[in-house]
This record gives structure tokens, C-alpha cells and sequence, in this order.
């Protein structure tokens, strides 16, 4: 769980104190990271980030001295809960990724299916480059996991974010719509707009897998935000065991976190209900290995020669308060094969309580 808080468009003081209002309480949602990028009329932008308080970023020269009502048109920020990768400042939200600056609130069950996944410790990085090098609607395709991804696009100018069923995001427009604000829980909009003594406004939730593009009807003197969407294909699981080893991390969140036991029947309906799965195709000892061969049968004898052969490294998560001087580091001495994972599913000293959250899904063992 992390929080999304930010405002856009014709920026005034009163905004500009309803943005420290809303990434201030919005610290409720993560406090192991906070980050903000402001975009002046120009279209630069600054990025700011801290490990310890929202105050930090909000009360600093740096800060202040970049924003400014006549000049800053976006201030997007983000308070994280650290699930994949330590609690480093590498790992605090917003990424930079060519012209894609962008958070995540949400945690993958794989990063297989996205680009470049083996230099990534964290999935939402690894997220941010891959809408700058797929766009979104192959990224989108590929998410596998909970996701609310909120980003600006240098290149046109343009505020996104697109969600699934399994994250939050409300959004609102000031009166005359020549601003808007947005958080992750909606008693936050309507307690910062009453605050700052602006009408109640109507707060609107987007539709999952629906794409928001937000733009100014002119970056130098708006008077309207202006928006279009568009609809993507989500990410659907075409093949999975039941018995998929998952993060620990994901399990706290989607299985016993929510009164699911993970591998249980309730489980597996879960992830049905949730689209994770398009269905498992599996029957005793075998399974059906689809991607090579819809006919196929691989006992499990059969599937550890293959995940041998493959030699799978897989990069572990930075065990919690381990420190790291990059966060897109090509250096996987930290992996380990696939067949000595299956071997040892929990090996806390390579800084994994359980299985991987890169575990590649055709790569799961079956029962």
C-alpha cells in the first residue's frame, strides 16, 4: 500500500497549501519513502525526494524555491510502503525513465513479462522504464500484480495514470475546472477541499484498465483541464500451478493479509475473481507446460531438468535495511538458479523470506 497525492493545472497558494495538506496526511498509506516532481510552465521539472517525513521535501529551500503559483503547473507526490527492494533512496518513488517520470502504488507478483526485469530490485522502477520503452498499453499487457501507475509525459505534456481493481485512485475538479487534485482515499479530497474552503467537489474514480490523459488547454495561462481516455487489455495469466510459489511480501497483501490461505481453494477462486488467472490447466503430478507445448505433460522430475537447463538467475529483493548505491544495478552475483531456489524457497541470507517475486510463472514447479 502506498499513497498518490497531486495537483494540476491553473495553480494558486490555496492549492498549492492543499497539496502539503494532502502529502502530509497522506503518510498514512507509507512512511518509508517520500518523493514529489514539480513541472513549472516551461515544462522543467525537479525532482525531490527523502526517507523520513513528507516535512522534509514540503519545508525546504529546494522546494520552495521551485514552486510557484505563476510558474508550476503539476506537483505529484508519492509516501511509500516498501514491499520489493530495501528502504533506500534509490527505491523512493518518482522514477525517471527517459521521458516518463512516474509512481506506483502496488506490488507485482512477477516482473518476468516486463523489459530489462533482471537489472530492476524494484518492481515499480522497473514499471516506470517500461512505459518509457513499451508505452503503456504493451506495459499495461504485462503488469502482472496490483497497480495504480500515475506518470507525466515530458514529451507531450501530458498527466496519466491508469489503474487496476486491486488499487485506489480518486480524482476531483475545483469548480470551474481549471485545476484538478487527486489521492488515494477519497475522505482526503473532500476533507482538504472543505479545509481550504472550496465547494465539496465530486470526487470521480476511474474505471479499471481505462487510460486518463490529463493536458492544459495552454501550459502558459491555462483556464481548463482537459481530458481524454482510452481503454487497454489487462494483464491475464495464461498459465499457473497451484502450487506457484509467491513472495512473502505478496502474500501478506493478497492471501492471509486478506483471510486467505495462500494455495487454499479460496485462494485460487480469489485470483479467478481478480482476472490473475485464465485458468490452470493440471491434473495429478503433471502439468501441462502450454507455452512450449499445449500436449506436453512435465512431471516434476521433467520440469527441474528444464529450469536447470534454463539457468535462471533470478535477482533477489535487498533484505530490509540493506543499503545499495543503485537500484539498476547489472550485478546479479545475488542470484541464485532456479533449481537451487526450488531447493531452498527460504534463503533469508540472499535477502528472500520465500520465493521471489520475479519467479517466472511457466518456470513454477508443480505440486
Amino acid at each position: 500500500m502506498c499513497g498518490l497525492v497531486g495537483i494540476f493545472g491553473k495553480l494558486t497558494k490555496v492549492s498549492m497549501a492543499m497539496f502539503d495538506d494532502l502529502f502530509t496526511i497522506d503518510m498514512i498509506r507509507g512512511n518509508d519513502g517520500h518523493g514529489v516532481n514539480i513541472v513549472q510552465n516551461t515544462g522543467k521539472n525537479k525532482i525531490l525526494k527523502d526517507l523520513y517525513h513528507p516535512h522534509n521535501i514540503i519545508y525546504n529551500k529546494p522546494y520552495r524555491n521551485f514552486v510557484d503559483p505563476n510558474r508550476t503547473r503539476l506537483i505529484m507526490g508519492h509516501n511509500r510502503w516498501a514491499t520489493v527492494g530495501g528502504n533506500v533512496i534509490e527505491n523512493t518513488h518518482p522514477f525517471k525513465k527517459g521521458h516518463i517520470i512516474g509512481m506506483h502504488n502496488g506490488t507485482l507478483l512477477s516482473q518476468f513479462d516486463l523489459p530489462d526485469w533482471t537489472k530492476f530490485k524494484n518492481d515499480s522502477e522497473n514499471l516506470i522504464h517500461s512505459i518509457n520503452k513499451w508505452g503503456i498499453e504493451k506495459t499495461w499487457l504485462n503488469t502482472d500484480g496490483a497497480a495504480t501507475l500515475l506518470w507525466w509525459d515530458k514529451r507531450d505534456q501530458t498527466l496519466n495514470v491508469i489503474r487496476n481493481s486491486q488499487r485506489p485512485f480518486l480524482f476531483a475538479y475545483s469548480k470551474d475546472k481549471s485545476f484538478m487534485a487527486w489521492a488515494s482515499e477519497k475522505w482526503m479530497l473532500e476533507g482538504i477541499f472543505a479545509r481550504h474552503n472550496l465547494q465539496h467537489p465530486d470526487c470521480w474514480e476511474p474505471k479499471p484498465n481505462i487510460h486518463f490523459k490529463w493536458k492544459l488547454d495552454d501550459m502558459d495561462k491555462p483556464t481548463k483541464v482537459e481530458s481524454v481516455t482510452e481503454e487497454y487489455k489487462p494483464f491475464t495469466v495464461w498459465f499457473r500451478s497451484k502450487a506457484a510459489p509467491i513472495h512473502s511480501s505478496v502474500l501478506t497483501q493478497y492471501g492471509t493479509g486478506m483471510g486467505r490461505t495462500a494455495g487454499s481453494s479460496e485462494w485460487d477462486d480469489y485470483l479467478m475473481e481478480e482476472n490473475f488467472i485464465n485458468g490452470s490447466v493440471h491434473e495429478g503430478d503433471k502439468t501441462y507446460d502450454i507455452k512450449a507445448d499445449p500436449k506436453a505433460q512435465l512431471t516434476l522430475e521433467e520440469w527441474s531438468q528444464q529450469a536447470a537447463a534454463d539457468s535462471a538467475r533470478i535477482p533477489f529483493g535487498e533484505a530490509s535495511g540493506e543499503t545499495s548505491s543503485s537500484s539498476t544495478s547489472d550485478d546479479d552475483d545475488e542470484g541464485l538458479s532456479l533449481l537451487e531456489i526450488m531447493r531452498n524457497g527460504n534463503d533469508k541470507e540472499n535477502g528472500c523470506n520465500g520465493m521471489p517475486a520475479v519467479m517466472p510463472r511457466w518456470m513454477r514447479p508443480p505440486l
